[in-house]
C-alpha cells in the first residue's frame, strides 16, 4: 500500500470505452480529462489492467493528480475509481470525478459534494463502491432532448454537434481553471470564483 498524501488527489472521468462512444455526450468526463492532460502534461494515458482503467499522472498546484478513465464501462464506475483510490489510500474527500449532467443547460458548470445520484448510473456505481457520497464532482451541463419523444438513452450517446463541442472547450477551460482554484484554496474558494466567472 502507498503512503496517503494530502496532496495527492484522484481525478475521475467518467464514460464509456471504444471508439462508439468517442465525442458523446456521456463521455463528456473522459474529454475533460483528454483536455486536462493535454493542458498540462505531454504525456499520454496508459491502460492499467490492475484497476481496468486508463491512468496519466500530472501535477496541478503542488498537488500530485492522478487522471482515472474506468475502462469497466458507466454502470460499472465505482469498481475501478474504489481500487484506485484504496490501493494508493486517498480519503474519498479528495476524490474529484467530473461527468455529465441532464438537468444542467448544455456547457454549464457546476461544482459540487455531498450530492445525490441525480439517475447517472456512474455515480450511483461509485457512490456504491465508495459506500459515501462525500467525494467532490464537477457536472457539465449537456441539457435534455428538445424532443419530448426522444429517449434519453439515446440522447446521452448521442455525439456533439461542432458547435457544441466548441462549446465545451470554453467549460473545459474554466473547469480547468475552477480545479486549480480547489487545489490550491479549497471548495468554497473555487465555488466563488465559478460563480464570478460564470456571471461575467
Amino acid at each position: 500500500m502507498k503512503e496517503a498524501s494530502n496532496n495527492k488527489f484522484l481525478l475521475v472521468g467518467l464514460g464509456n470505452p471504444g471508439s462508439r462512444y468517442q465525442s458523446t455526450r456521456h463521455n463528456i468526463g473522459f474529454m475533460f480529462l483528454d483536455f486536462l492532460l493535454k493542458s498540462k502534461s505531454k504525456d499520454s494515458f496508459k491502460v492499467d489492467p490492475q484497476y481496468n482503467a486508463e491512468i496519466a499522472r500530472v501535477r496541478i498546484n503542488d498537488c500530485d493528480c492522478m487522471l482515472v478513465k474506468p475502462l469497466t464501462f458507466m454502470n460499472l464506475s465505482g469498481e475501478a475509481v474504489a481500487k484506485v483510490a484504496r490501493f494508493y489510500k486517498i480519503a474519498t474527500s479528495q476524490i474529484i470525478v467530473f461527468y455529465d449532467d441532464l438537468d444542467l443547460a448544455s456547457g454549464k458548470l457546476r461544482l459540487r459534494t455531498k450530492s445525490g445520484d441525480g439517475g447517472h448510473n456512474g455515480i450511483k456505481s461509485i457512490k456504491q463502491h465508495l459506500a459515501t457520497n462525500d467525494y467532490i464532482n464537477f457536472r457539465f451541463g449537456i441539457g435534455r432532448p428538445e424532443n419530448s419523444g426522444f429517449e434519453i438513452s439515446d440522447w446521452v450517446l448521442s455525439k456533439l454537434s461542432k458547435s457544441e463541442q466548441e462549446t465545451f472547450q470554453e467549460t473545459f477551460s474554466l473547469a480547468e481553471k475552477t480545479l486549480g482554484d480547489l487545489l490550491s484554496g479549497g471548495l468554497s474558494v473555487a465555488q466563488n470564483r465559478l460563480a464570478e466567472r460564470s456571471s461575467e
